[in-house]
């Protein structure tokens, strides 16, 4: 299949309704085999994110509120449930509607490509978007075992684990982890270093490789950009040689084909890296924005 026909690349860069980056690191690279499966994040990573977001919030919370109020714990509990089940269905509706759901769609049939969501809470999902057919059964058996690890959270581990460990225990299971990091076409190395600072309790794998960059900066070194091949993807160190070789392939791939997306992919890479090196005022930006919305839907925070 020629994946690049006529005008395509020049579509993919003006693309509106979903960002050019998303489409090129997480559906072309995909179509290209250069990468078996990518995974994106929805809404979050959708440039109606806000929106969808706020729709969902809008049409769940005065069930939220009731179940804050609750005091029988039964009653609670089946409130809960019920919320679950309308934030899925708000979650649907918001997203099928959006001009970012519709764009995937038409770029997932150009590209002839195939998806698995999988979801991480009623208004969070995963979207894995793969070509090799061997691909769909080994992310449900990754989504059976995701399942199996956060059924096995009994109600005393919910009440003294992080929230990071609450909301995502898979992460903490090295087996999962080199499972979706091979999968996702990610460094062994990089994957067990992630997987190290999980079962260590260290600091998260953003802070780890930001204060590696800091520290490479300060010794007048500068990292390697083509180590930070795709969005959210951390190396084990900033000048991690395969990670490194895996931008290096996709930048060379995209040259062959159009010299503007190899450009744009070099803009691509940089954008990563002062994503990761901005870790600390990412998170705090982020907290701010949830306080303020909570404040908002006069939801209080924690």
């Amino acid at each position: 299949m020629r994946v690049l026909d006529g005008d395509l690349g020049s579509r993919l860069l003006e693309e509106t309704r979903l960002w050019p980056q998303t489409i090129l690191e997480n559906y072309l690279t995909v179509a290209l085999d250069l990468r078996k499966c990518s995974l994106t994040t929805i809404p979050a990573e959708y440039p109606e994110a806000d929106l969808i977001a706020a729709r969902i919030d809008e049409a769940c919370t005065g069930q939220y509120r009731v179940m804050v109020e609750e005091t029988d714990p039964r009653q609670k509990m089946r409130l809960i449930e019920q919320l679950k089940i309308d934030m899925r269905s708000a979650f649907k509706e918001c997203v099928d509607a959006s001009s970012a759901h519709k764009a995937h769609m038409e770029w997932s049939e150009r590209l002839r490509l195939s998806e698995f969501e999988m979801e991480v809470r009623p208004s969070i999902r995963e979207l894995f978007i793969f070509k090799d057919r061997a691909v769909p059964k080994k992310l449900e058996k990754l989504a059976k075992r995701r399942d199996l690890y956060r059924r096995e959270l009994t109600p005393d581990m919910r009440s003294i684990a992080s929230r990071s460990r609450l909301i995502y225990p898979e992460e903490f299971k090295p087996d999962y982890v080199r499972q979706l990091g091979e999968l996702l076409g990610y460094p062994r190395c990089c994957t067990e270093a992630y997987i190290s600072g999980r079962m260590t309790g260290n600091i998260l794998a953003e802070e780890r490789a930001a204060n590696q960059i800091a520290e490479l900066r300060s010794k007048g070194n500068e990292p390697d950009h083509f180590s930070f091949a795709v969005k959210d993807f951390i190396p084990c160190n900033p000048s991690c040689k395969a990670a490194s070789g895996t931008g290096r392939k996709i930048q060379n791939q995209l040259t062959t084909l159009d010299p503007k997306l190899a450009e744009f992919y070099a803009e691509c890479l940089k954008r990563n890296l002062s994503l990761i090196e901005s870790f600390h005022d990412r998170i705090e930006a982020h907290r701010q924005k949830i306080s303020k919305r909570a404040e908002e839907l006069g939801i209080p925070v924690k």
